[in-house]
């Protein structure tokens, strides 16, 4: 007999988080839950469900370390010096997404920034920024209200940026988002018209439950060949 053996590879995502999503066709990310909070690395998750215009959401986050990035700025006059990350490699939270071309955040940068910007059409638009003594290393509760055109954004119950856009805000999907970093999420809360949505991602602490991402599947065929003996 002769035995042959192959093996194909089938990247796919895997959604097994009830109520959350993984961003499609994005990919390279790991999100589970562990420890009552949700731990992402790379990239997004997003709600199933679409809120409506006003929106309020509120979400515990936390940047526990970065991963070195396309965006990383060398040292010229160190080059056996690690590559600055970008002030932009920490947790973010999503709102108004409608997809990964349209959609706004609101985070706190590594160097204490505060921004609120909007992808329109693929094209970046800085809304506000301030400076703060904030550390997104810190836990701290973001929330933002979506009121027709009008976007308010605190940090720790402190309102921190406003923003009074041209037209009403859509509706979208709320996002949680690692980027270029790995980030702890807890206690999330958004209502609309339709009532609230809480997570508190009290489960099972078994990564396997609850993983996202593109990853690998292995499916092995078999091929036997019968030979005639004499």
């Amino acid at each position: 007999l002769s035995l042959e053996i192959t093996r194909t590879y089938n990247s796919q995502p895997a959604f097994e988080l009830p109520g959350w999503t993984h961003e499609q066709d994005r990919g390279g990310s790991s999100w589970f839950v562990d420890q009552n909070t949700l731990r992402g690395e790379g990239d997004r998750v997003l709600t199933e469900r679409v809120f409506q215009n006003p929106v309020t959401l509120s979400v515990r986050m936390k940047t526990l370390q970065t991963q070195p990035g396309e965006a990383d700025v060398p040292d010229l006059a160190d080059p056996n010096k690690p590559a600055t990350p970008s002030s932009w490699y920490a947790a973010w939270v999503n709102f108004a997404y409608q997809d990964y071309r349209n959609f706004y955040y609101f985070l706190i940068h590594r160097n204490g920034t505060l921004e609120l910007s909007k992808l329109s059409n693929g094209a970046l638009v800085t809304l506000k920024t301030a400076t703060s003594t904030l550390s997104p290393f810190d836990w701290h509760t973001l929330r933002v209200e979506v009121n027709g055109n009008s976007i308010q954004c605190y940090v720790d119950g402190t309102l921190r940026l406003q923003q009074t856009e041209a037209a009403a805000i859509p509706s979208g999907k709320v996002g949680l988002n690692a980027y270029w970093s790995y980030a702890l999420f807890d206690d999330l809360s958004v209502t609309d018209s339709a009532g609230i949505m809480s997570d508190d991602f009290n489960r099972k602490n078994r990564q396997e439950d609850a993983i996202f991402g593109w990853g690998w599947t292995w499916n092995y065929g078999l091929k036997l060949e019968g030979t005639q003996l004499v």
